[in-house]
């Protein structure tokens, strides 16, 4: 409940964008974006422990679903846990780590507040890396079509611009530390990789300080 009354609180238009004090404690370990009717892939390091799943973009309150990852002795050892009851099952319960990295064509560091390593690609199937080396919480949305100019405005601009383009992928929320991959289909053409997070302090979101990234796929 704490967590479903603060993404509303934190991410909502109009909201002041001040993310809880839990947030400090809890580790975010990346996620999908995708257009409606429509579905992106991206490959996450779970280890071991308790995980909940939630939509960054509320429209109001969420039922928020839950997982538990364990080891495989744990998973010999006893019944393996289930979903949260009433909530549709989000992955297995027993996982084992992926490799800490993968092979990958792109490898994007995001900082306070930048991109680096994303300024081109070659077409096609892909695999990018993406790594939070900053101190704050960041997200990585790539799209296509020229939308640099608004999303760099800041404020409602950045949801309103993204609500007319192609999402070709993203990684969620990422903690300090925190690796996600991006699967990817690109198409030769100019696309976008932007931070749609708030700042944490002021609600400013992150693309309008500089979080924005033009990718150039021949």
């Amino acid at each position: 409940g704490d967590l479903s009354s603060a993404l509303f609180t934190a991410f909502t238009e109009g909201a002041d964008g001040e993310f809880p004090e839990f947030f400090d404690d809890a580790t975010f370990v990346g996620g999908s974006w995708a257009e409606a009717q429509s579905s992106n892939e991206v490959v996450l390091n779970l280890n071991p422990g308790r995980y909940y799943v939630f939509t960054s973009i509320p429209g109001g309150a969420q039922s928020v679903q839950a997982f538990t990852v364990v080891t495989e002795e744990e998973a010999a050892g006893e019944a393996a846990p289930v979903a949260t009851p009433g909530a549709s099952p989000v992955a297995s319960p027993v996982a084992s780590p992926v490799a800490e990295e993968l092979p990958s064509d792109v490898q994007v560091s995001a900082t306070e507040f930048e991109f680096d390593g994303a300024d081109s690609a070659s077409s096609g199937p892909q695999l990018w890396q993406v790594t939070n080396d900053g101190e704050a919480l960041h997200n990585a949305v790539l799209v296509s079509g020229d939308v640099e100019e608004a999303v760099s405005g800041g404020g409602a601009a950045v949801f309103e611009a993204l609500a007319d383009v192609d999402v070709a992928g993203g990684v969620g929320i990422l903690s300090p530390g925190q690796t996600a991959y991006m699967v990817l289909d690109l198409a030769p053409e100019s696309y976008v990789l932007v931070d749609t997070l708030p700042d944490g302090v002021g609600g400013e979101p992150n693309a309008a300080q500089g979080m924005v990234a033009v990718v150039e796929v021949e």
